[in-house]
C-alpha cells in the first residue's frame, strides 16, 4: 500500500505535485511547521482564551470541495501528533452538503467565535476545556490567520469539528470506556447517534448564538446529574472565595486519641467549625466533646442552633455511610472523610458526573434507584401534576462487600419469589458456611438447611453420612447445599428477580441488624433490603390476587399471609380468621411448625415495572434534595481513583 504525508506547510509555495496518495487515509502535519507554529504561540491557558480570529492577511479562495478533496471517504486521519476519527465527521459534513462550518468566504465565521466560548464553559461539567481548545487548534488559528491558505484553512476547520464532536460525545455519553474501569460495570460504550449528527447540523446552521445551549442540552437532563452539576458549582465558588480570602483549608485531622463524650481536647473547636462549614447546626463554642470529669461549659450559640455537637456527628457519619457512633476512635474513617480538602471533593465531583453520563440521558417516568456507594433504595415516580420526580419509596440497602461488588448496571425486574430457597455458591458454602458447619454440626438444623448430590442435584443427603473432616474443595465438588424457606433464610421472605448474567437479584435478609449499621458492604454481590415487604406490595398493585383492597393494609394483605407473619416488620399480620387455637402434633404436644411454601409470583400484566438502576455515586446530598448538604461516600470500591486513572491516561495519551 502507499503512503502519502500530506503536509501542511505555512508557505503558499508548496508544490502540490510532490504530494503522494494517503496512506490509511493519514493527514498529518511536518514536524517543522509545528515547530515553527509552536514559537510563534504559547502554551498557557490565558493565551488560550485570548486567541485572534480576525484574519490578519487576504483569504484564499474557495474554488473546490474541500471536504470531499482533504477527508474523502478516509476512516481516520493524523494532524500532527493528534488521529482523528472522521466517521462522525463525513456524516455531519454530508448532512451539509460538505459545506464549511467555521470558514465563511475565506474567514473564521461568528460560529468559530460561539464554539470556542461553548468549550470554555464545559467546566462546569467537570470536563477540561484545554481537551477541547487544545494547543494545537490554538496554534492552527495563529496560523490561518497570518498565513491564510487553502491548507490552513481546511485545518481549522478539520479540528474546529473535531472539538465539537468529541466535547458532544463526552458531554452526552462520557469521555471513557466504562468497561475498562471494572468488570462488574455492565455499561458500554456509546457513541453519537444518527440522529446527535442530524442536530449538530441544524445546530451549526443556525444562529450561532444558540450554539453553547445546545451542546449543553445533550448533556443528561435526570435529577441526579443536576444536583451534581449545582453541587460542583457550589464547591467550586467555596473554594475561590477561599483563595480570594487566602484562607488555608482547615487542617483537620485524628487527635490521636479516642473522643467520646466526657473527654476534652483542642481539636474540638476545629470539628465544630469544620461541621458547620458542611451545613450542620452546631454552635462554635458549646458543650465539650470532652474531658474526663472536666466541668462543661454552657451553649453561647444562637438559640436557633441546638450546639449539639454529638448530634453534628452522628448526623454526619450516618450522611456519609460510616458507622454510626458517638465515640470517635482515634484511626476511624470519620477523621478521613471530613479532612478531604476542597480541590479533592471539587475533583471527585467531577469523576461522578462523568459516571452518571454512561446512565440514559432522561430516565423513565417511574425507576429505582439503588446508590451502591451510599447502601440506598429509593423508589422515584414523576408527580403528573407537577413534572416532578418524588420518592415513592425510600430504604436503606446492604450490598457487595470490597470482593464482592454489586454490578453498576440497569436491570428489570422479572419475578416475585415468596418465601425462596437460598442454594449457596460454591465460594460462600466452602468459605462460610463449612467451617460453622465444622465448628458446630448443629449449624445444619438451625440453619434449615439441606445437602443435594451432585451432578444431578435431585437427591438429598443425610447430613450424618458425609465426611465433613474432608478438605472444603472435596466436599463442595460432591454436594450443594440449600437452605429451606422461612425467616431463617439467607434470602428472607422475598426474592425479586432481576435480568442480569451475573446472578444478581435483591432480597429480603433474615440478617437484620446490619441495617443498623454504617458499613453495609456485607453481601456477596446481591442487593438486601431494609423494607422488601413494602416493596412487593407496591409492585404487586393491580394484581388480582395481592393488590391491596380499599380499607385493607399491610397486617391483612395476602402477601403478609403468604409469607406467614413476618414480625420482624414491626407489623405483624393479622389472619382475617385466626385459628381458635395453635395446631399441636398429636405424638409430641408440640405446636406444629409453619411449612413455608415457596410461590414464584408473575407481576402484574397491567402495569409497566420500573427499571433498577443499580450505581456508584459516591456524591449527593442529603436526600437528593436540591437544598440538602451535600455529601460524599468514601470510595470503599476504588472505583472514582480508577475512573480518575483512565481518564489522566487518556488525556496524557492524546497529548493534552
Amino acid at each position: 500500500m502507499n503512503k502519502t504525508n500530506l503536509v501542511f506547510s505555512r508557505s503558499k509555495a508548496v508544490s502540490w505535485a510532490t504530494i503522494a496518495s494517503l496512506f490509511w487515509g493519514t493527514l498529518s502535519v511536518s514536524a517543522s511547521t509545528w515547530a515553527q507554529l509552536q514559537s510563534n504561540s504559547t502554551n498557557s491557558s490565558a493565551d488560550r482564551q485570548q486567541v485572534q480570529i480576525n484574519p490578519l492577511a487576504p483569504a484564499p479562495v474557495i474554488a473546490e470541495d474541500l471536504i470531499a478533496k482533504y477527508l474523502g471517504a478516509k476512516k481516520v486521519m493524523w494532524i500532527g501528533q493528534r488521529l482523528i476519527v472522521t466517521e462522525d465527521m463525513l456524516s455531519l459534513y454530508r448532512l451539509r452538503g460538505n459545506a464549511l462550518i467555521w470558514i465563511t468566504d475565506g474567514r473564521l465565521n461568528a460560529m468559530s467565535e460561539s464554539l470556542l466560548a461553548a468549550l470554555q464553559g464545559l467546566d462546569r461539567h467537570g470536563l477540561n476545556p484545554l481537551e477541547y481548545r487544545h494547543q494545537m487548534l490554538v496554534d492552527s488559528i495563529t496560523d490561518f490567520n497570518t498565513n491564510p491558505s487553502e491548507v490552513s484553512m481546511i485545518r481549522t476547520e478539520i479540528l474546529f469539528t473535531d472539538a465539537l464532536l468529541r466535547a458532544a460525545k463526552h458531554i452526552a455519553y462520557g469521555r471513557i470506556i466504562p468497561e475498562m474501569i471494572d468488570s462488574d460495570i455492565k455499561f458500554s460504550e456509546k457513541k453519537l447517534t444518527s440522529q446527535d449528527l442530524i442536530n449538530l447540523a441544524a445546530v451549526v446552521s443556525a444562529d450561532s448564538q444558540t450554539l453553547a445551549a445546545s451542546i449543553d442540552a445533550m448533556a443528561p437532563q435526570h435529577q441526579f446529574y443536576k444536583l451534581l452539576m449545582t453541587a460542583l458549582a457550589d464547591l467550586k465558588v467555596q473554594d475561590q472565595k477561599a483563595k480570594t480570602l487566602n484562607q488555608k483549608s482547615l487542617s483537620l485531622a485524628s487527635p490521636g486519641i479516642t473522643l467520646s463524650p466526657g473527654v476534652s481536647h483542642n481539636v474540638v473547636s476545629s470539628l465544630r467549625q469544620a461541621l458547620r462549614e458542611r451545613g450542620f447546626i452546631v454552635s462554635l463554642d458549646g458543650n465539650l466533646y470532652d474531658g474526663k470529669g472536666a466541668p462543661q461549659q454552657k451553649v453561647v450559640g444562637p438559640i436557633e442552633e441546638d450546639g449539639s455537637l454529638q448530634s453534628a456527628i452522628m448526623k454526619f457519619q450516618s450522611e456519609n455511610g460510616l458507622d454510626i457512633n458517638p465515640t470517635i476512635a482515634a484511626n476511624s474513617d470519620f477523621w478521613k472523610t471530613i479532612a478531604v480538602p476542597i480541590s479533592k471533593r471539587i475533583r471527585q465531583t467531577e469523576l461522578n458526573l462523568e459516571k452518571l453520563r454512561w446512565l440514559p440521558k432522561t430516565l423513565e417516568s417511574e425507576y429505582i434507584f439503588v446508590n451502591l456507594a451510599f447502601t440506598e433504595f429509593n423508589l422515584y415516580k414523576v408527580d403528573p401534576a407537577t413534572g416532578v420526580e418524588k420518592p415513592e419509596l425510600s430504604m436503606k440497602t446492604v450490598n457487595g462487600r470490597l470482593r464482592w461488588h454489586s454490578p453498576f448496571m440497569r436491570h428489570q425486574l422479572t419475578y416475585l419469589t415468596l418465601n425462596p430457597t437460598w442454594t449457596a455458591p460454591d465460594t460462600i458454602f466452602a468459605e462460610y458456611e463449612l467451617p460453622e458447619i465444622k465448628k458446630d454440626i448443629k449449624f445444619i438444623e438451625i440453619k434449615n438447611m439441606v445437602f443435594l448430590q451432585k451432578p444431578q442435584e435431585s437427591e438429598k443427603v443425610d447430613p450424618a453420612t458425609i465426611d465433613w473432616t474432608a478438605s472444603p474443595s472435596s466436599i463442595v465438588k460432591q454436594y450443594r447445599l440449600r437452605q429451606e424457606p422461612g425467616p431463617g433464610n439467607a434470602l428472607g421472605l422475598f426474592r425479586f428477580g432481576l435480568n442480569n448474567d451475573v446472578d444478581v437479584y435483591m432480597h429480603d435478609t433474615d440478617s437484620r441488624g446490619l441495617f443498623q449499621q454504617g458499613n453495609r458492604f456485607q453481601s456477596s454481590g446481591c442487593i438486601r433490603l431494609e423494607k422488601p415487604n413494602e416493596l412487593a406490595q407496591y409492585l404487586m398493585q393491580g394484581s388480582d390476587e395481592y393488590s391491596l383492597r380499599e380499607g385493607d393494609a399491610w397486617e391483612t394483605s395476602k402477601l403478609c399471609q403468604d409469607t406467614h407473619y413476618p414480625t420482624f416488620f414491626q407489623r405483624a399480620c393479622k389472619d382475617p380468621n385466626p385459628p381458635v387455637a395453635p395446631v399441636l402434633d398429636p405424638i409430641t404436644g408440640k405446636a406444629i411448625p409453619i411449612a413455608y411454601e415457596t410461590k414464584n409470583i408473575r407481576f402484574p400484566s397491567n402495569r409497566k415495572l420500573p427499571p433498577v438502576y443499580t450505581v456508584y455515586v459516591t456524591v449527593g446530598r442529603v436526600g437528593d434534595r436540591a437544598d440538602g448538604r451535600i455529601r460524599y461516600s468514601q470510595d470503599p470500591y476504588g472505583q472514582d481513583a480508577r475512573v480518575d486513572q483512565l481518564v489522566n491516561q487518556n488525556i496524557t495519551q492524546e497529548g493534552f
